[in-house]
């Protein structure tokens, strides 16, 4: 029996959450990105894009059915419990077999010459893998403080054993342990709370699988994967795109920025991955499901407004004052970016919409056209004017991306009265109301 889902309470929760991530996560970036400086900064951004590609087509969209699938039916979680323990297994032999195979090409590309750095990568993919799995059965199982902790709680650690490293290990080889610290963070809480799951669910790991479910949740993950890859490309093919072009401090410049939209891009991805096991309950109301979509886009836009305002004011003093002088320019570059944070963020949402509808294959189609025009776009710009043509690459492609999306929202026939989504004057008195006018009251 589908679980009542409490949309406004997950919310919170997550939000919450995520606010004390990235704060966790600012001042980590910050003590990291001058430890490392821009050159070893670009050099790890490349390692972790590298990694989040090959794990995203190992899983091929496996995770992202998760939420869809259990919000349907709740008894196969066992069954997927134990496919992810199979996953992991799987990922580490393949990963380790084609290392081993291609070790000379990897360690070109990681731009590395110890195996142990192979070895870290290895893990550090299949762990990151496994632990998307598991927060996305957590999500699909309503455990939706747990899955925040688990985003939470390694952004700490690696924190805490990067701190040990700097003050306690010299400086030669720091790039080795800042990714070590990494690891083993990220593994720690990720078997913690993939045992906790276990047994508070009381999970029976089973070997007998239904292939029928297993087709499903393949068959609209790999639709889940292609759109999500193609999104997840879009901010990131700029990383591969810059290392061709451009040396490695130009990336850890280019890097910083971008890690800047995607935290802020994170809480679309929050909410839109909460919106979409509710939005697929089959009690769910058309028309109510609409008008917290319209919602949620209208809280957004104003959070960028505010972001634009901030950062307008404070973003190139800030940045040169806490992160150092050789990276300054990472302000000019997200300044760029900021559309890409608008467009991102309100197309996250109107996708998850779309995702809980079956995933459709509009989904997939409009993030390649919208890489295409990135990776032209991108060619054309950054050998003329560098990382500023890349920031302006990504930026339109979001733009093209979201428009499609609208578009295709007012024409399609899985859309019930498209109409209600036009925000009016009493939306916005709502969500003055429900925000500042609480705020006002209280003082």
């Amino acid at each position: 029996m589908t679980k009542n889902i409490n949309l406004k309470k997950n919310i919170s929760i997550s939000l919450v959450a995520r606010v004390l991530t990235m704060l966790i996560g600012f001042i980590s970036s910050i003590i990291i990105t001058r430890y490392l400086g821009p050159e070893l900064k670009g050099k790890m951004s490349y390692f972790i894009t590298l990694s989040g590609t090959i794990w995203m087509i190992l899983d091929l969209g496996f995770h992202k059915s998760l939420p869809y699938v259990l919000a349907k039916n709740n008894s196969t979680k066992h069954q997927i419990f134990s496919i992810s323990i199979f996953l992991y297994i799987f990922d580490i032999l393949v990963l380790l077999l084609v290392s081993l195979f291609f070790k000379d090409f990897f360690l070109e590309k990681l731009n590395v010459s110890s195996s142990l750095f192979l070895i870290l990568f290895v893990a550090f993919t299949s762990i990151n893998h496994f632990g998307f799995i598991i927060k996305y059965i957590m999500l699909g199982l309503d455990k939706i403080l747990w899955q925040n902790l688990l985003n939470f709680l390694p952004s700490v650690l690696y924190l805490i054993l990067f701190l040990m490293i700097r003050f306690f290990i010299p400086n030669n080889d720091r790039y080795f342990w800042v990714l070590l610290a990494l690891v083993v963070a990220t593994v720690f809480w990720t078997f913690y709370y993939a045992v906790k799951l276990y047994i508070a669910e009381d999970i029976n790991i089973t070997f007998k699988i239904n292939f029928k479910e297993l087709y499903q949740m393949y068959h609209l993950g790999i639709k889940a994967f292609l759109g999500g890859f193609f999104i997840f490309l879009l901010i990131r093919f700029d990383i591969f795109l810059i290392k061709k072009y451009e040396t490695l401090a130009e990336l850890g410049i280019y890097s910083l920025a971008a890690n800047f939209v995607t935290l802020l891009q994170s809480f679309s991805n929050v909410v839109g991955s909460l919106m979409l096991p509710k939005f697929a309950g089959k009690s769910q109301n058309a028309q109510d499901n609409i008008l917290t979509l319209k919602r949620m886009i209208l809280i957004f836009s104003s959070l960028f407004i505010f972001v634009v305002i901030v950062f307008t004011l404070f973003g190139r003093p800030v940045i040169s004052a806490v992160y150092g002088i050789d990276f300054v320019r990472s302000a000019d570059v997200f300044a760029l970016l900021l559309p890409a944070v608008l467009f991102l963020s309100i197309g996250s949402l109107i996708n998850s919409f779309f995702w809980s509808k079956g995933f459709p294959t509009i989904t997939i189609i409009l993030p390649i056209i919208a890489l295409s025009v990135n990776i032209i776009l991108n060619i054309l710009l950054i050998p003329k004017i560098g990382i500023m043509g890349a920031a302006i690459a990504t930026s339109i492609s979001y733009f093209i991306w979201l428009i499609s999306l609208i578009i295709y929202f007012f024409n399609s026939k899985l859309v019930e009265n498209p109409e209600l989504i036009i925000i009016k004057f009493s939306d916005i008195a709502y969500f003055y109301e429900q925000t500042l006018g609480k705020i006002v009251r209280k003082r």
